[in-house]
């Protein structure tokens, strides 16, 4: 314990003085008339110090505080709660009370400063308004068109994944482009491109390949952007192929095809590059009511002539009304594939 040198109070002093006395002769924090915030006129985003965040006005007034307000150096720990006045759409009032530490003692202040809200552009939605993008995605089918249903799949598979990303920063489409065969994607980021074109990849199979291509200069470093091309087979969920002298039913894609023997009904799966030189077989599917089930035979009702027909009885359907039956040259089979055929 010792005295205070202003007022000779015997207590815990800081260079000489008491709490009291040491917060009347310090000023310890400079409140600033006005606080400017930019928020961006098109996505709402507010600049906190360097970053850009989804946090309304409310949630960003602490930090803003925080980078907004110097103290003294003698101060060791600082804390802001406030309140606000909605002055106009551009301006609020903030009442503002301080607490400061300064080794032991604990002084508080108390001012008021207007937020102004200032608009401004963030440097995604600046990149969007310039078509700005770093990677095109390239989505081809080998051999063949890609179909509307596989396009407006991929297309919404694409959206969805760039929404799940830009959670984790900077990540937008910057136009989609359709060309003879396909479709473009024109995206924000080299690693974006490229795990979308992994994901497809494990979700259709195909091939992607990759080109860089420079295509300027910042700042004295090489700026490139990259095309990734994906091929998705010529094969889709539910051709039937050949393959070593049998009849498959493709149940599933991907790196790891999911085939279903027509004739034996066993299902296996194969490497992507089995299927590449794999023959497609003309086939036709329909559902059908079932007229009678045999031990190795199932009864059908053809829908276009009405009669009667047949198909070999595949394992786990009994007890059924409806199936869906696949059609070739060689046969009818009982698929298993529960969803209609593509129109051709």
């Amino acid at each position: 314990m010792s005295f205070c040198v202003e007022c000779g109070a015997t207590v815990r002093t800081y260079k000489g003085l008491c709490p009291k006395c040491f917060a009347e002769k310090h000023r310890l924090l400079e409140p600033p008339p006005s606080i400017d915030l930019v928020r961006c006129t098109t996505c709402s985003k507010l600049l906190i110090g360097k970053s850009w965040t989804d946090d309304d006005v409310g949630e960003a007034i602490p930090s803003l505080l925080e980078n907004s307000v110097p103290t003294s150096k003698e101060v060791t720990f600082r804390a802001f709660s406030f309140d606000s006045r909605q002055e106009d759409e551009r301006n609020l009032m903030l009442n503002v009370t301080a607490t400061l530490r300064v080794e032991d003692f604990e002084v508080k202040r108390e001012f008021s400063t207007r937020l102004r809200i200032q608009g401004g552009t963030c440097p995604t939605c600046g990149k969007k308004t310039g078509h700005y993008y770093e990677s095109i995605l390239q989505i081809r089918a080998d051999g063949r068109n890609l179909t509307p249903r596989e396009e407006n799949d991929i297309t919404i598979f694409v959206e969805e994944w760039v929404k799940k990303a830009e959670s984790k920063g900077e990540a937008f489409i910057s136009k989609i482009e359709p060309v003879r065969g396909g479709f473009d994607f024109y995206l924000s980021s080299h690693a974006l491109g490229r795990n979308i074109a992994k994901e497809l990849r494990a979700r259709y199979g195909g091939d992607v390949d990759v080109s860089p291509k420079i295509f300027g200069r910042i700042d004295g470093r090489e700026v490139y952007r990259t095309t990734h091309l994906i091929r998705i087979p010529r094969y889709r969920m539910g051709d039937v192929v050949r393959v070593g002298g049998r009849l498959y039913e493709i149940l599933g894609l991907g790196t790891h095809p999911k085939l279903r023997d027509l004739r034996t009904g066993g299902i296996s799966s194969a490497q992507a590059r089995e299927l590449e030189h794999a023959k497609l077989v003309p086939s036709e599917r329909f559902s059908a009511k079932v007229l009678r089930l045999h031990d190795e035979d199932i009864d059908y009702e053809d829908p276009e002539s009405g009669k009667p027909a047949s198909a070999p009885k595949t394992p786990g359907i009994d007890k059924v009304t409806q199936v869906e039956i696949v059609r070739t040259e060689e046969g009818s089979f009982v698929s298993m594939l529960r969803t209609e055929a593509e129109t051709r």
